[in-house]
């Protein structure tokens, strides 16, 4: 393991540290045993000889004192005296032999011989009678010599305790010392071994990672080469020995071969230019790879990592082809679009250059994926792509300058770009081409399908933006959904100020429920048996800013915008509530209705069936009264639902009627099923009776009315003529102008009244009490109305 500085300098203070507290501690230690040895040897002696001398002088005393009490028996006293004697002279000797107690020593031997010279002379004088006087000042001169003695003894011990104690506080000083000095050295010591681990730690990390380093080369799957100062190849990986092998079959091929060929002179400019990193992208056998090149200045080599990146740019080319195509079809999307026409309008100036957009929809295209699913959509969409590109180039096979090229705009929408070149192409040919190649029916997976393609197209106009080109392609095939009979548009002025109009109708069409200017009108319906209203059918009518708008013109924009919803429910609320007025002033008799016009949309809204219940029982109308029109074209898209919503409506009492029968795409096979009363034919087929074969046709489909049990009505009759045919044909009732234009609501109140006052089929229950003057308005009315008899209710006054 190699060892960092940090971590040698962090040894080599703890060692040099440990050394000096280690040196020091020995000569402290030395010196601590010197002064106890002194204290052993010396103080503790001398202490126990001055008290021992001091407790053989008490002794000595009190051996004398015996003797000279005792002076009959003194022989035995005066031999323990004489030993007493031996032992004091040692003890001093051996006191006196300090030098600490030299001149102390030196007092005590000349006392004590004084003692011994007392004593010697009391031992003489014991038997003596006349000296007992002696004997005693004898006596107290040895006592008081004692007690000098004493006092130098305890004089020597307390001096004895004095040094003995100072000793001690410098050894103890010493012991504090030692001990200080040897925990800092723990402290040091274990923070020492707390870095040592660190050290440690980070030297196994850094061994690790420089072991994992050492093996990336080895382990990286991309070639991985070193190359030396005199450009030759020094390493080459595993990896990129593999890669030599794939590439070129050998794999004792040279490693240069990977290399490009003039990686030297790209080596030798990184050098002299103190390039420290570098990046070639270069084909090896036509395979892409990337070269990543490091300058390693410190040890004047380089190291190159390869990867091949022909994958990645494979990706991105996949990326780059569906940013700008629709992976479906394959067809270039929107975005290459825009990007086509900004660049034809470069050349468009300088080449007189003609751009034309189109937008194409497809209406049907729902039905094949709903039968057979998106794979059928993509072999639809073939088809499709094969039909145009083929009808628009019979078209241009004569024109060697133009171009078409096709889109995938969103949806089922495409996009054809056609650049004239030499201003010769008709844009109405290749429309009335390609509505004729799509008449044809597609057959998908053994099924057939007929779709319709509606075109609406755009010519450049100078320095217009896409967007604006874009706008007017849009505009042209927007125009279309206004004009039923028409499946090309091409766009100019006029169109545009149409569109601009109906935004502005679809806009002021939001606030007029709000702003009171919708309302309805009635026309009665008459039947051919007896003459009698058989019912009304309520109009809407919009007043804007004066003028009268046609419904013509503001339905189809209502039911585009989705206003239908509301405007259908307005109208729908306000007929329930007209027949709820009339039945309260008793005109409204059975066997007549109010016929509401339903849109598409508004009866395939799956809470139609449940607001009409609510409108009912609102105003308190029985459905008996009430009569739903349906267009025929209702039943195309879900018929079956269609027929259980229209059963939903019967069961409420409510009669439903199939209106403007005949201009739809009613089958015959479903009709039977539909659950209708009546049946309302076109003004179409009216228009042309007297016909021998429009008179066939019209009395066939009376007759199949008949035949469903269906009472049948004709629209828009304005002449006796027709009246008269259509009632030899069966006709039950008819409406129009020959009866009645459309009235308002007072009218057609004034108009009920009259026949429940002048006509015999009006029930005498019903009757009631009209004001005079209600009488006069309903006459009047009617003479203004010039019903031609043939119409006219057979009856009497009855006044």
């Amino acid at each position: 393991m190699k060892i960092t500085k940090s971590l040698w300098f962090a040894t080599v203070f703890v060692f040099l540290v440990g050394v000096a507290v280690s040196v020091f501690s020995m000569f402290a230690g030395r010196d601590l045993i010197h002064k106890v040895d002194d204290i052993v040897s010396n103080q503790i002696p001398q202490t126990e000889a001055v008290i021992s001398l001091s407790a053989l002088i008490i002794k000595h005393e009190r051996v004398l004192y015996a003797c000279f009490v005792n002076q009959d028996d003194s022989s035995e006293l005066a031999v323990q005296m004489t030993k007493l004697q031996v032992e004091i002279q040692n003890k001093i000797q051996s006191i006196s032999h300090s030098n600490y107690y030299y001149k102390n020593s030196f007092l005590l031997k000349e006392l004590f011989t004084e003692i011994e010279m007392t004593s010697a002379q009391l031992e003489q004088n014991l038997n003596i009678a006349s000296q007992q006087a002696a004997n005693v000042n004898l006596l107290n001169r040895i006592t008081k010599i004692g007690k000098e003695i004493d006092i130098i003894l305890l004089q020597m011990r307390n001096e004895i305790s004095s040094f003995t104690n100072i000793k001690n506080i410098n050894n103890q000083s010493l012991i504090e010392q030692v001990i200080n000095i040897i925990v800092g050295f723990s402290v040091v010591v274990l923070v020492f071994v707390m870095l040592f681990v660190m050290l440690i730690r980070k030297q196994r990390e850094h061994n690790r990672s420089h072991e994992l380093l050492r093996t990336f080369p080895e382990l990286n799957p991309s070639p991985v080469l070193s190359i030396n100062k005199r450009m030759s190849v020094e390493y080459l990986n595993p990896a990129g020995k593999q890669t030599l092998n794939t590439i070129f079959g050998q794999s004792d091929t040279p490693a240069i071969f990977i290399l490009p060929k003039d990686y030297t002179t790209r080596l030798n400019y990184m050098k002299d230019n103190e390039i420290e990193f570098d990046r070639w992208i270069e084909d090896i056998n036509g395979i892409a790879h990337q070269y990543k090149v490091h300058n390693v200045k410190q040890h004047e080599e380089f190291h190159i990592y390869i990867e091949n990146i022909q994958i990645e740019n494979d990706r991105k080319e996949r990326l780059q082809y569906f940013a700008f195509h629709d992976p479906n079809t394959g067809l270039p999307n929107r975005r290459k679009l825009e990007e086509n026409i900004e660049s034809f309008q470069n050349i468009q100036n300088t080449l007189h250059t003609d751009i034309y957009l189109g937008m194409l929809q497809f209406v049907g295209v729902s039905h094949v994926l709903s039968a057979l699913g998106k794979k059928g959509v993509e072999l639809f969409y073939e088809q499709v792509i094969e039909r145009i590109n083929h009808g628009v180039r019979e078209v241009l096979i004569e024109h060697d300058q133009e171009e078409s090229y096709l889109y995938q705009y969103e949806g089922s929408i495409l996009s054809i770009l056609i650049v004239d070149h030499g201003q010769s192409v008709s844009i109405s040919n290749i429309s009335h081409k390609l509505e004729n190649v799509f008449k044809q029916a597609f057959y998908i997976q053994n099924q057939q399908f007929n779709l319709q393609i509606q075109q609406g197209f755009a010519k450049a106009q100078m320095h217009d933006r896409y967007e604006e080109i874009l706008r007017h392609a849009f505009t042209a095939l927007h125009s279309l959904y206004f004009q039923k009979s028409q499946n090309i548009a091409i766009y100019n002025v006029k169109i545009g100020q149409k569109i601009k109009e109906r935004y502005e109708i679809e806009q002021n069409l939001r606030k007029a429920i709000e702003a009171d200017q919708l309302f309805l009108v009635f026309q009665p319906q008459i039947s051919l048996v007896d003459n009698q209203i058989t019912g009304f059918e309520a109009l809407l009518r919009w007043k804007f800013e004066n003028k009268y708008i046609s419904p013509a013109t503001f339905i189809p924009i209502a039911e585009e915008s989705n206003l239908i919803f509301s405007i259908g429910d307005w109208v729908l609320e306000h007929s329930i509530m007209q027949a709820k007025k009339w039945l309260d002033q008793r005109l409204l008799v059975k066997g007549q209705k109010v016929a509401i016009n339903v849109s598409v949309k508004q009866f395939m809204r799956n809470d139609f069936v449940d607001a009409v219940t609510v409108l009912l029982k609102k105003y308190n109308v029985p459905g008996h009264f009430i009569e739903l029109e349906l267009t025929e074209s209702l039943y195309v898209d879900d018929i079956e639902v269609a027929i259980n919503r229209m059963k939903s409506i019967r069961e409420l009492n409510i009669s439903l009627a199939l209106d403007d029968f005949g201009t739809g795409y009613c089958s015959f096979s479903y009709l039977g099923r539909y659950p209708v009363d009546k049946m309302k034919i076109d003004k179409a087929f009216v228009d042309g009776i007297g016909q021998s074969e429009d008179d066939a046709v019209l009395y066939a489909m009376i007759e199949m009315g008949h035949v469903l049990n269906m009472q049948v009505l004709t629209e828009g009759v304005e002449s006796e003529e027709q009246a008269k045919i259509l009632k030899n044909f069966g006709c039950d009732s008819i409406q129009g102008y020959l009866f009645s234009k459309p009235i308002r609501e007072n009218e057609a109140t004034l108009l009920l009244m009259y026949f429940q006052l002048f006509t015999h089929k009006v029930d005498d229950s019903f009757n009631v009490d009209f004001d005079i003057e209600q009488v006069q308005q309903a006459e009047k009315m009617w003479a203004n109305m010039h019903v031609p008899k043939l119409l006219a209710p057979i009856g009497i006054a009855k006044h």
